[in-house]
Protein backbone atom coordinates (compact mmCIF):
# COMPACT_ATOMS: atom_id res chain seq x y z
CA UNK A 1 0.00 0.00 0.00
CA UNK A 2 0.99 3.40 -0.97
CA UNK A 3 1.01 5.81 2.25
CA UNK A 4 -1.69 8.15 0.31
CA UNK A 5 -4.09 5.62 1.81
CA UNK A 6 -5.53 6.78 4.59
CA UNK A 7 -8.56 5.97 6.70
CA UNK A 8 -10.62 8.78 7.81
CA UNK A 9 -12.21 8.35 11.88
CA UNK A 10 -11.59 4.33 13.20
CA UNK A 11 -9.96 1.99 11.19
CA UNK A 12 -12.28 -0.49 12.17
CA UNK A 13 -15.01 0.46 9.70
CA UNK A 14 -18.94 0.26 10.08
CA UNK A 15 -20.10 -1.94 12.83
CA UNK A 16 -20.66 -5.76 12.02
CA UNK A 17 -22.61 -8.54 12.52
CA UNK A 18 -21.82 -11.39 14.19
CA UNK A 19 -21.47 -14.37 11.67
CA UNK A 20 -23.15 -11.77 8.93
CA UNK A 21 -20.82 -8.84 9.06
CA UNK A 22 -22.30 -6.20 6.95
CA UNK A 23 -24.10 -8.38 4.72
CA UNK A 24 -27.49 -6.35 5.77
CA UNK A 25 -26.53 -3.00 5.13
CA UNK A 26 -25.27 -4.57 1.48
CA UNK A 27 -27.60 -6.48 0.74
CA UNK A 28 -30.32 -3.23 1.43
CA UNK A 29 -28.29 -0.85 -1.25
CA UNK A 30 -24.86 -2.34 -2.59
CA UNK A 31 -24.49 1.28 -4.31
CA UNK A 32 -25.68 3.44 -1.18
CA UNK A 33 -23.08 0.91 1.12
CA UNK A 34 -20.37 1.51 -0.65
CA UNK A 35 -20.71 5.23 -0.97
CA UNK A 36 -21.08 5.33 2.92
CA UNK A 37 -17.59 3.35 3.41
CA UNK A 38 -16.55 5.87 0.55
CA UNK A 39 -17.31 8.94 2.70
CA UNK A 40 -16.85 7.74 6.33
CA UNK A 41 -13.82 5.89 5.57
CA UNK A 42 -11.75 7.41 3.05
CA UNK A 43 -9.80 5.94 0.15
CA UNK A 44 -9.95 2.33 1.90
CA UNK A 45 -12.23 1.25 3.99
CA UNK A 46 -12.53 -2.66 5.92
CA UNK A 47 -15.61 -4.36 5.65
CA UNK A 48 -17.18 -7.79 5.90
CA UNK A 49 -18.96 -10.29 3.92
CA UNK A 50 -20.17 -12.86 6.41
CA UNK A 51 -16.51 -13.95 7.76
CA UNK A 52 -14.71 -12.73 4.80
CA UNK A 53 -12.82 -9.63 5.52
CA UNK A 54 -12.24 -7.59 2.89
CA UNK A 55 -11.28 -3.74 2.24
CA UNK A 56 -13.02 -1.14 0.14
CA UNK A 57 -10.65 0.54 -2.46
CA UNK A 58 -11.66 3.84 -3.75
CA UNK A 59 -9.66 5.77 -6.07
CA UNK A 60 -8.48 4.12 -9.33
CA UNK A 61 -4.35 4.47 -8.97
CA UNK A 62 -4.91 2.65 -5.82
CA UNK A 63 -7.12 -0.15 -7.16
CA UNK A 64 -4.53 -0.32 -10.26
CA UNK A 65 -2.07 -1.18 -7.93
CA UNK A 66 -3.41 -3.61 -5.80
CA UNK A 67 -4.54 -5.10 -9.08
CA UNK A 68 -0.99 -5.06 -10.52
CA UNK A 69 1.40 -5.37 -8.07
CA UNK A 70 0.65 -6.64 -4.81
CA UNK A 71 -1.46 -9.61 -5.95
CA UNK A 72 0.19 -12.04 -3.34
CA UNK A 73 -1.21 -9.77 -0.43
CA UNK A 74 -4.96 -9.38 -1.68
CA UNK A 75 -7.31 -11.64 -3.20
CA UNK A 76 -10.48 -10.27 -5.06
CA UNK A 77 -13.67 -11.19 -3.00
CA UNK A 78 -14.79 -14.77 -3.53
CA UNK A 79 -18.74 -14.16 -4.79
CA UNK A 80 -20.26 -17.57 -4.31
CA UNK A 81 -21.39 -20.22 -6.21
CA UNK A 82 -23.72 -18.73 -8.10
CA UNK A 83 -21.79 -16.02 -9.68
CA UNK A 84 -19.11 -18.64 -11.02
CA UNK A 85 -21.33 -20.12 -13.04
CA UNK A 86 -21.40 -17.61 -15.34
CA UNK A 87 -17.64 -16.55 -15.78
CA UNK A 88 -16.15 -19.62 -14.05
CA UNK A 89 -12.60 -19.07 -13.83
CA UNK A 90 -12.59 -16.62 -16.47
CA UNK A 91 -9.73 -13.45 -16.82
CA UNK A 92 -12.03 -11.30 -14.25
CA UNK A 93 -11.94 -13.84 -11.90
CA UNK A 94 -8.09 -15.48 -12.00
CA UNK A 95 -5.15 -14.52 -10.22
CA UNK A 96 -1.07 -14.70 -10.55
CA UNK A 97 0.19 -16.17 -13.53
CA UNK A 98 -2.94 -17.82 -14.52
CA UNK A 99 -4.81 -14.51 -15.15
CA UNK A 100 -1.76 -13.17 -17.27
CA UNK A 101 -1.72 -16.16 -19.62
CA UNK A 102 -5.62 -15.36 -19.85
CA UNK A 103 -5.35 -11.91 -19.95
CA UNK A 104 -2.60 -11.99 -22.51
CA UNK A 105 -4.97 -15.11 -24.45
CA UNK A 106 -8.16 -12.93 -24.48
CA UNK A 107 -6.83 -9.08 -25.08
CA UNK A 108 -5.55 -10.53 -29.01
CA UNK A 109 -8.58 -10.95 -29.63
CA UNK A 110 -10.43 -7.70 -28.99
CA UNK A 111 -8.23 -4.76 -29.81
CA UNK A 112 -9.72 -1.56 -31.05
CA UNK A 113 -9.32 -2.51 -34.60
CA UNK A 114 -11.26 -5.61 -34.35
CA UNK A 115 -13.81 -3.72 -32.48
CA UNK A 116 -14.53 -1.45 -34.64
CA UNK A 117 -15.18 -3.84 -37.15
CA UNK A 118 -18.32 -5.15 -34.58
CA UNK A 119 -20.04 -1.30 -35.98
CA UNK A 120 -21.72 -2.74 -38.87
CA UNK A 121 -23.61 -4.66 -36.65
CA UNK A 122 -24.41 -2.24 -33.57
CA UNK A 123 -25.57 -0.16 -36.65
CA UNK A 124 -28.08 -2.85 -38.22
CA UNK A 125 -28.99 -3.54 -34.66
CA UNK A 126 -30.17 -0.13 -33.56
CA UNK A 127 -31.35 0.77 -36.95
CA UNK A 128 -33.82 -2.10 -36.57
CA UNK A 129 -34.78 -0.96 -33.11
CA UNK A 130 -35.50 2.25 -33.50
CA UNK A 131 -37.43 1.54 -37.27
CA UNK A 132 -40.31 0.39 -34.79
CA UNK A 133 -40.65 3.57 -32.88
CA UNK A 134 -42.97 6.54 -33.98
CA UNK A 135 -43.22 10.02 -32.39
CA UNK A 136 -45.27 10.56 -29.47
CA UNK A 137 -44.62 6.84 -28.47
CA UNK A 138 -43.80 5.87 -24.68
CA UNK A 139 -41.14 3.02 -24.42
CA UNK A 140 -39.09 1.54 -21.24
CA UNK A 141 -35.34 3.07 -22.34
CA UNK A 142 -33.85 0.53 -20.05
CA UNK A 143 -35.85 -2.49 -20.92
CA UNK A 144 -35.09 -1.55 -24.87
CA UNK A 145 -31.40 -0.96 -24.36
CA UNK A 146 -31.37 -4.22 -22.67
CA UNK A 147 -32.70 -6.03 -25.55
CA UNK A 148 -30.33 -3.87 -28.25
CA UNK A 149 -27.20 -4.77 -26.41
CA UNK A 150 -28.14 -8.43 -26.08
CA UNK A 151 -28.87 -8.62 -29.61
CA UNK A 152 -25.00 -6.97 -30.43
CA UNK A 153 -23.47 -8.81 -27.84
CA UNK A 154 -24.47 -11.95 -29.39
CA UNK A 155 -24.05 -11.47 -32.66
CA UNK A 156 -20.39 -9.57 -32.38
CA UNK A 157 -19.21 -12.42 -29.75
CA UNK A 158 -21.08 -15.53 -31.51
CA UNK A 159 -21.35 -14.50 -34.93
CA UNK A 160 -23.83 -12.83 -37.23
CA UNK A 161 -25.17 -16.35 -37.69
CA UNK A 162 -25.94 -16.84 -33.80
CA UNK A 163 -28.51 -14.35 -34.61
CA UNK A 164 -30.97 -16.99 -34.53
CA UNK A 165 -30.26 -17.89 -31.08
CA UNK A 166 -30.26 -14.68 -29.42
CA UNK A 167 -33.82 -15.61 -27.22
CA UNK A 168 -32.14 -18.60 -25.45
CA UNK A 169 -28.70 -16.92 -24.64
CA UNK A 170 -30.34 -13.53 -23.11
CA UNK A 171 -33.50 -15.43 -21.58
CA UNK A 172 -30.92 -18.09 -19.99
CA UNK A 173 -28.76 -14.70 -19.22
CA UNK A 174 -31.36 -12.41 -17.88
CA UNK A 175 -32.38 -15.31 -15.25
CA UNK A 176 -28.97 -16.06 -14.12
CA UNK A 177 -28.61 -12.51 -13.76
CA UNK A 178 -31.60 -12.39 -11.46
CA UNK A 179 -30.76 -15.83 -9.48
CA UNK A 180 -27.02 -14.28 -8.68
CA UNK A 181 -28.54 -10.92 -7.16
CA UNK A 182 -30.73 -12.76 -5.05
CA UNK A 183 -27.97 -15.13 -4.27
CA UNK A 184 -25.55 -12.19 -3.65
CA UNK A 185 -28.17 -10.43 -1.34
CA UNK A 186 -28.87 -13.23 0.64
CA UNK A 187 -27.78 -15.84 3.60
CA UNK A 188 -27.66 -18.59 0.74
CA UNK A 189 -24.46 -16.88 -0.28
CA UNK A 190 -22.70 -18.97 2.74
CA UNK A 191 -24.26 -22.22 1.74
CA UNK A 192 -22.05 -24.82 0.51
CA UNK A 193 -22.13 -25.69 -3.24
CA UNK A 194 -23.68 -28.81 -2.31
CA UNK A 195 -26.73 -27.64 -1.07
CA UNK A 196 -29.07 -26.50 -4.50
CA UNK A 197 -31.89 -24.43 -3.05
CA UNK A 198 -34.93 -23.71 -5.78
CA UNK A 199 -32.74 -20.47 -6.72
CA UNK A 200 -29.44 -22.26 -7.29
CA UNK A 201 -31.24 -24.96 -9.37
CA UNK A 202 -32.48 -22.24 -11.57
CA UNK A 203 -29.24 -20.83 -12.40
CA UNK A 204 -28.00 -24.27 -12.93
CA UNK A 205 -30.28 -24.71 -15.99
CA UNK A 206 -29.52 -21.09 -17.16
CA UNK A 207 -25.74 -22.12 -16.89
CA UNK A 208 -26.91 -25.33 -18.73
CA UNK A 209 -28.61 -23.47 -21.58
CA UNK A 210 -25.36 -20.79 -22.25
CA UNK A 211 -22.77 -24.08 -22.10
CA UNK A 212 -25.11 -25.71 -24.95
CA UNK A 213 -24.90 -22.61 -26.83
CA UNK A 214 -21.89 -21.43 -26.87
CA UNK A 215 -20.56 -25.33 -27.49
CA UNK A 216 -22.84 -25.45 -30.46
CA UNK A 217 -20.87 -21.69 -31.54
CA UNK A 218 -17.37 -23.37 -30.79
CA UNK A 219 -18.48 -26.26 -32.81
CA UNK A 220 -19.96 -24.53 -36.10
CA UNK A 221 -16.26 -22.24 -36.34
CA UNK A 222 -14.42 -25.40 -35.96
CA UNK A 223 -15.68 -26.79 -38.77
CA UNK A 224 -15.56 -24.09 -40.67
CA UNK A 225 -12.36 -23.56 -40.31
CA UNK A 226 -11.25 -27.00 -41.05
CA UNK A 227 -12.92 -26.36 -44.15
CA UNK A 228 -10.91 -23.46 -44.78
CA UNK A 229 -13.42 -20.68 -44.29
CA UNK A 230 -11.70 -17.71 -42.65
CA UNK A 231 -14.01 -15.88 -40.26
CA UNK A 232 -13.03 -12.50 -38.74
CA UNK A 233 -15.25 -13.03 -35.03
CA UNK A 234 -14.35 -13.26 -31.95
CA UNK A 235 -15.06 -17.12 -31.62
CA UNK A 236 -12.27 -17.70 -34.37
CA UNK A 237 -9.62 -15.22 -32.68
CA UNK A 238 -10.35 -17.19 -29.41
CA UNK A 239 -9.92 -20.38 -30.77
CA UNK A 240 -6.91 -19.45 -32.71
CA UNK A 241 -5.09 -17.38 -29.64
CA UNK A 242 -2.02 -19.10 -28.79
CA UNK A 243 0.01 -18.78 -25.56
CA UNK A 244 3.39 -18.09 -25.30
CA UNK A 245 3.92 -21.65 -25.13
CA UNK A 246 2.00 -22.63 -28.27
CA UNK A 247 -1.12 -23.74 -26.30
CA UNK A 248 -4.41 -22.55 -27.19
CA UNK A 249 -7.32 -22.26 -24.36
CA UNK A 250 -9.15 -24.89 -23.78
CA UNK A 251 -13.10 -26.28 -24.17
CA UNK A 252 -13.61 -24.75 -20.22
CA UNK A 253 -11.83 -21.30 -20.95
CA UNK A 254 -13.15 -20.82 -24.66
CA UNK A 255 -16.40 -21.14 -22.91
CA UNK A 256 -15.64 -18.72 -19.50
CA UNK A 257 -14.16 -16.11 -21.49
CA UNK A 258 -17.22 -16.35 -23.79
CA UNK A 259 -19.43 -15.17 -20.89
CA UNK A 260 -17.22 -13.03 -19.25
CA UNK A 261 -17.37 -10.76 -22.69
CA UNK A 262 -20.77 -11.02 -23.06
CA UNK A 263 -21.43 -9.96 -19.76
CA UNK A 264 -19.31 -6.95 -20.16
CA UNK A 265 -20.54 -5.96 -23.32
CA UNK A 266 -24.05 -6.45 -22.19
CA UNK A 267 -24.76 -5.36 -18.85
CA UNK A 268 -22.55 -2.45 -18.58
CA UNK A 269 -23.26 -0.94 -21.84
CA UNK A 270 -27.30 -1.00 -21.11
CA UNK A 271 -26.87 0.73 -18.53
CA UNK A 272 -24.80 3.37 -19.76
CA UNK A 273 -26.59 4.01 -22.97
CA UNK A 274 -30.07 4.34 -20.16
Amino acid sequence: MTATLTPRGTERGPRRWPLLGNLPAFAGDPPAFFESLRDGYGDWAPWALGPQRNVLVSRPEHAGELLGAVESAFRPTELGWAFRQLPGNGVVVATGEEWRRKRALVRSSVRPRQVRAYAATMVECADALVSGWSDGARIDVHRKMAGLTQRIAVRALFGNDAAGREAPISAAMATAQRELSAEFRGLTLFLPPWVRTPGRRRMRAAADVLDREIEHVIREHEAASAAGEDRDDLPSRLLAARDEDGGPLSRTELRDESITLYIGGHETTSTTLT
